[in-house]
């Protein structure tokens, strides 16, 4: 089920993977739209169809991994790219937002660290 947000951004469709997971982002008249997808051609048509639906030409897409610089993530979007809770999200989008490079580098340490924890946990 899609996971709607308001989005100042304007329309684009965006595709990326995390965790063998495809999340397909949708922004239309400012309201963001996450769609997720197990198989990658099954994300990649839904994507050419609502690039069609927006009248976009197909390089408005970003190439899997590519990442927007200018525009700062959506908290729902940025929890589910890092397989984070919505409250995780928001603390380090505001902490290192809006930069979308600083707010990877915050997620990849953090998923980190609770990995650590974690393990630290199970073994003590």
């Amino acid at each position: 089920m899609p996971d709607e947000t308001q989005d100042n951004s304007r329309d684009c469709v965006e595709i990326t993977e995390n965790m063998g997971e495809w999340f397909v982002r949708v922004v239309r008249s400012g309201k963001a739209q996450l769609s997720t997808f197990e198989v990658e051609a099954y994300a990649r048509s839904f994507a050419a169809g609502q690039r069609a639906g927006l009248h976009l030409a197909d390089s408005t897409e970003l190439p899997i991994g590519a990442k927007s610089t200018d525009d700062p993530y959506e908290v729902l979007y940025f929890a589910n790219k890092y397989g984070l809770t919505a409250k995780s999200a928001e603390v380090i989008l505001y902490a290192n937002g809006p930069s979308r490079v600083a707010c990877d580098a915050a997620a990849r340490a953090f998923v980190a660290a609770v990995g650590a924890r974690t393990k630290q946990w199970q073994a003590g």
